[in-house]
């Protein structure tokens, strides 16, 4: 797909996008790619690297602008991201996209896109912010989520520990990936081969002010999951400790009784309390007067 970049993205035949009035944009495929990097004379170093792995980045070249796109889904970063690569020229840019979605933002740009003063610049910045379309709602949705965890760590419900962690993963990975737009964008606004115009780099300022309002956003949203999680692990431990205080007391309790059965348990021939008749409740009377003593002595040592 080719496109002139007028007062709208117009469709064009590829052979058109050689006339220098107009900037174009074009989605093509990586069969298609060599061709026309051959039409816009680039050589194979001033190509971007077709790599699916290296994420969102730019490099300046010798001719070209190049680099690729890693986007992710802001509310399931897990799924993989689209992937496709770009190069930037002087006669406009050229995306290289082997599943579609560049030219459906290509596409959406031109349903819905009109500019007073068309440029490159305007051009690449509205494709930007389409790329982050929807992070906004998604971080609504992640921080009242984050806000229903709180509420629920603070009733004392602790089950939501594994499911903090896969909110601060993805949230973490989002950070990520807004900070490779915005070196991104900064790489662009360097403009070191001169490849767009002085007066239109405010555009790309503008991005990077908005992708760096995210990127706080993505990092206070993962610090309150930490929080989240440091509160619900406070309450385990307490309630670890609430336990092991039981344990001790029963055990404490337990250990003068054990002693006296095991001192009466032995037997022998000449112990005298087993020929007493009150022998046996006397025993009984002991122990539980232990019993509770120690009950009553942990209690004013404020232990249960």
């Amino acid at each position: 797909m080719y496109y002139q970049i007028r007062e709208t993205l117009t469709e064009c035949p590829a052979a058109v996008t050689a006339d220098s009035r107009f900037s174009f944009a074009a989605a093509v495929t990586p069969e298609e790619w060599p061709v026309l990097r051959a039409e816009l004379g680039l050589s194979a170093e001033d190509g971007p690297e077709l790599n699916e792995k290296l994420g969102t980045r730019a490099d300046a070249g010798l001719n070209a602008l190049t680099g690729c796109f890693s986007i992710p889904d802001p509310m399931h970063p897990e799924v993989p991201p689209r992937n496709f690569s770009f190069a930037v020229t002087g006669h406009g840019v050229v995306f290289i996209d082997r599943d579609g979605f560049a030219a459906a933002v290509l596409d959406r740009i031109a349903r819905t896109k009109k500019w007073k003063d068309p440029c490159l610049e305007r051009f690449l910045y509205d494709f930007l912010e389409i790329l982050i379309d929807g992070s906004r709602t998604a971080l609504e949705k992640y921080d009242e989520t984050l806000n229903a965890l709180e509420e629920s760590a603070m009733k004392g419900r602790t089950g939501h520990a594994v499911r903090l962690y896969g909110i601060r993963r993805r949230l973490l990975r989002l950070r990520r990936h807004y900070v490779q737009l915005t070196d991104l964008a900064q790489e662009f606004l360097e403009n070191e081969n001169s490849l767009f115009q002085q007066k239109n780099l405010r555009y790309f300022r503008l991005f990077i002010e908005r992708v760096s309002r995210l990127r706080e956003a993505v990092q206070n949203l993962a610090d309150t999951a930490s929080r989240i999680s440091s509160l619900i692990q406070s309450q385990l431990d307490a309630r670890q400790n609430s336990i092991m205080t039981v344990l001790t007391v029963v055990t404490a309790v337990f250990a003068p009784l054990t002693l006296i059965t095991g001192w009466y348990g032995m037997n022998f021939r000449h112990m005298p309390e087993l020929e007493w008749s009150w022998g046996y409740p006397a025993v009984f009377v002991l122990c539980a007067v232990i019993a509770v003593g120690c009950l009553v002595w942990f209690r004013k040592k404020k232990w249960l």
